[in-house]
């Protein structure tokens, strides 16, 4: 992450209310470290996100996704997408 601003992250959420507590949980971590939270994939240096498996159009919703975030990282190669 770079030393010039604060790290930013994107946090992007599928699934079921079980989903949407713990991406509030990690949004919570990720702020008590200093992180700030940015309303565009495009100004964050870490994506993530949180989906689970059990149904597949979050699974299909993901993987459209990641192609998108893909064009961002090699564009940005310090980004991170987790």
């Amino acid at each position: 992450m770079s030393d010039r601003r604060a790290s930013t992250y994107f946090l992007l959420t599928f699934g079921c209310q079980m989903n949407e507590a713990d991406s509030q949980a990690t949004a919570l971590s990720l702020e008590h470290r200093g992180w700030r939270r940015v309303d565009r994939p495009e100004d964050a240096d870490f994506i993530l996100i949180n989906t689970c498996t059990v149904r597949q159009k979050p699974e299909e919703k993901v993987y459209s996704k990641l192609g998108i975030y893909r064009e961002l990282k090699e564009r940005n190669p310090q980004l991170v997408i987790g």
